[in-house]
């Protein structure tokens, strides 16, 4: 019997994206238990658009916060022994929860705790594809075992950007078992008003979270520096990225 898995989806004042996004999570070939979108204080037509498409979808609003801040929310009410995210203006692939389940599945040892694949930018514009396929660390490609925020802990909320990255660092120092799907699995759609677009500030938050990482590994004693567990896999991942997934 498949685990059960809970589905979230932070949103913010993307009532015509999240849609899409909520859609391509019904389309699944496996069913989630439940599909919980956290409106983090929406201004725009986000309430109503959820609310059309019944008690399909779990509704939760909430003031702004900031990503990190909604899918704290989102895991806290969710019910799924698996919880998975996705954007609000990122799309899976429809067996996406699919190939993920199964390889919790497959025996492991140790079983994995995570299971990541691989992203595939795509131009909103046009749909088109920009550059290859990669292995993304990123919440939209990543099935939790809800026990795995037990031993590290949620997102946390003072990241208005690179949470992910943060929360991902966490899970290398505490050496958590992931295994890889070699398949595209969401699609990171491109558009000006992406939370990336802001390079500038996002690498700001991508090296604090660099240095929240650094300063957690640090012996005060020696000065020496833990290093970071590798992700078992990868190599065989990464000999995907740029060119066809499997």
């Amino acid at each position: 019997m498949n685990p059960t898995v809970s589905v979230i989806i932070p949103t913010f004042n993307r009532a015509g994206l999240v849609i899409q996004a909520i859609n391509s999570v019904l389309d699944q070939t496996v069913t989630p238990c439940e599909i919980i979108v956290v409106d983090d204080g929406s201004t725009d037509e986000t309430r109503e658009t959820i609310s059309a498409l019944g008690e399909r979808i779990q509704y939760l609003y909430r003031p702004n916060g900031g990503p990190a801040a909604a899918r704290n929310a989102g895991i806290r009410a969710s019910t799924g022994e698996l919880i998975a995210f996705l954007d609000d203006d990122d799309l899976w692939a429809p067996e996406a929860l699919e190939w993920r389940i199964a390889k919790f599945l497959e025996p492991h040892a140790p079983p994995p705790d995570i299971v990541l694949g691989l992203m595939q930018r795509v131009d909103l514009a046009n749909s088109q594809a920009v550059y290859g396929p990669w292995a993304a660390q990123a919440f939209s490609t990543a099935l939790v075992r809800r026990t795995a925020f037990d031993r590290v802990g949620l997102l946390d909320e003072t990241l208005a950007y690179a949470e992910d990255m943060d929360w991902f660092l966490r899970v290398r120092e505490q050496n958590l078992p992931i295994v890889f799907v070699t398949r595209v699995l969401a699609y990171y759609r491109i558009h000006a008003k992406s939370l990336m677009a802001d390079t500038r500030k996002a690498k700001l938050y991508a090296l604090q979270a660099l240095k929240k990482s650094l300063a957690r590994r640090t012996n005060p004693e020696t000065g020496s520096v833990q290093p970071l567990a590798e992700f078992p896999d990868l190599d065989e991942l990464l000999k995907f990225v740029g060119g066809p997934a499997a």
